[in-house]
């Protein structure tokens, strides 16, 4: 941002006071008897600094001006043509922005369009960040005859992964122009059956590339038999059948999963099997260390558990551990004991938990996978184990004394933050001192033991602390710190400005 002044910016304080910004992107109102009533602008091409929050006087006074902030918005617009150069009227094209969630990239569904006669399309109103665009599977001609065609999803950047090298990175204000130009293949028939069914007379079908575009062709289910029949092009896909069945308790999802290859020809006797989604015992176990004061109570902790699909292409979604149940009623989780991950649908995950009062993860398994340093993959129907955790109270602490070096007295500035990243452990979460608790010298408690990277930041940030490529690029902004049960550990670090 350039701090220049807005000029017609429409400015309210409560609702009485209204007015638009000069030239200088002043603004004037008299007779405001409460200060501390939030100041709010607005402006086509333009959005608050913070969308959730308005600007606030706060402690000042009277006579004080107030500065509210908007960012200019970013523009994504392109053209999609054909191989030929031709625009492509009515393509569906699809906006991405690469988020970070429990310390993983993840590529997020944020808007869509469909291309104009001269085929192009325009995302506006976008906050500074990472994107990538694709176009949809795009039928053209009648679906099911021999000489069917689609235009298949073409991606920009090209590059694939979760990562920055695959995204359009735009700042506030920028104007990114981009050109997608899919191809056209012909398409053969996939056909097959589904058993297991039930009385479910619905079977849908969800497709992937091999990049994690979902395309969405024509399917032709027949439920009186089981057969279906779909029209894809040459590739490699996963697909996914699904349906549902009433239970005693809600609606029962069942679910095959498998890998199908079309080269460049019909593909015949492809099966689906479909079988209930997994359900996963939990059980957990306390090891108490510190033991409660004479006279006091030590209350058991009640972790949230919880399985995170970590498919970068994948929506985030968390899977909570679920109360026992006896018939139709239920057993409220807190504290050890037992507890089910219900339905899981087949995909790769991790372990969550965030236990209180200075507990933590010891180690968690199902079977023999050690939950804490592998994913947990689930391939549909029985998971063929259980997970067993343990969690112990002889958590650490740290004591961070952060450097600004570009501070003439070395203290850090108003809005920095302090992480502590764990290393080598999916189940571990950053450890963070806000910027409204930061000082030169900061202590966190209640640190799980092991391995962390201490980084200082000059504003907070999302940090993609499960991700081996960003751990990299973190490294040599920080200091590793470990601390041990019960322990007391001491790390200095200087403050990083700007992009880690």
């Amino acid at each position: 941002m350039t701090g220049e002044p807005i000029y017609r910016a429409l400015v309210q304080v409560g609702g009485e006071f209204a007015t638009l910004t000069d030239h200088e992107g002043h603004f004037e109102f008299n007779d405001v008897t409460s200060p501390a009533i939030p100041a709010w602008a607005m402006k086509p091409g333009y959005f608050a600094e913070n969308r959730f929050q308005r600007s606030s006087p706060g402690a000042q006074s009277n006579n004080d001006p107030v500065v509210v902030k908007l960012v200019p918005e970013a523009v994504i617009s392109g053209t999609v043509t054909g191989q030929d150069g031709s625009p492509l009227e009515g393509i569906h094209v699809q906006l991405k922005t690469l988020t970070v969630s429990n310390g993983l990239n993840r590529w997020v569904q944020r808007q869509g369009t469909t291309t104009n006669s001269e085929g192009r399309f325009r995302f506006y109103e976008l906050p500074a960040g990472k994107y990538a665009l694709s176009t949809g599977f795009h039928l053209d001609g009648l679906p099911d005859s021999q000489t069917a065609v689609a235009y298949v999803p073409a991606q920009y950047p090209e590059a694939g992964g979760a990562t920055e090298a695959s995204a359009i990175v735009v700042a506030p204000g920028d104007h990114r122009e981009a050109t997608l130009s899919p191809n056209v293949e012909k398409l053969y028939p996939v056909t097959g059956t589904v058993s297991g069914y039930g009385e479910s007379r619905n079977v849908s079908f969800h497709i992937e590339t091999a990049s994690g575009e979902e395309i969405t062709p024509i399917v032709r289910f027949f439920a009186h038999t089981g057969e279906f029949r779909l029209m894809l092009p040459g590739g490699a896909y996963m697909v996914t059948a699904t349906a549902y069945q009433q239970g005693m308790r809600g609606r029962g999802q069942l679910e095959s999963t498998r890998a199908i290859t079309v080269p460049e020809g019909p593909v015949s006797g492809v099966g689906f099997t479909l079988e209930p989604a997994a359900n996963i015992p939990v059980d957990i176990e306390l090891t108490t260390v510190n033991q409660p004061a004479e006279g006091s109570v030590q209350q058991p902790p009640s972790p949230n558990i919880a399985l995170v699909n970590v498919d970068p292409h994948s929506p985030y979604s968390m899977l909570f551990a679920a109360p026992l149940h006896h018939g139709d009623s239920y057993e409220v989780p807190g504290g050890p004991g037992p507890r089910q991950f219900e339905s899981v649908p087949p995909g790769r995950y991790t372990l969550f938990s965030t236990p209180d009062g200075g507990w933590y993860v010891a180690s968690a398994y199902c079977g023999s996978v050690d939950l804490t340093r592998e994913e947990l993959v689930v391939t549909g129907g029985a998971a063929g184990c259980s997970i067993r955790i343990v969690l112990r109270n002889d958590s650490g602490s740290v004591h961070v004394s952060v450097r600004d070096p570009r501070a003439d007295n070395g203290q850090p500035q108003s809005g920095a933050a302090v992480y502590l990243l764990p290393l080598g452990d999916f189940i571990r979460q950053e450890v963070q001192i806000p910027s409204n608790a930061l000082s030169a010298d900061s202590t966190m408690t209640g640190v799980a033991p092991g391995r962390y990277l201490a980084v200082a930041l000059d504003h907070p940030q999302e940090l993609a602390y499960h991700d081996l490529e960003a751990l990299r690029r973190y490294a040599p902004l920080g200091q590793e710190v470990t601390v041990t049960p019960n322990g007391k550990a001491d790390v200095e670090v200087n403050l990083v400005n700007g992009e880690p």
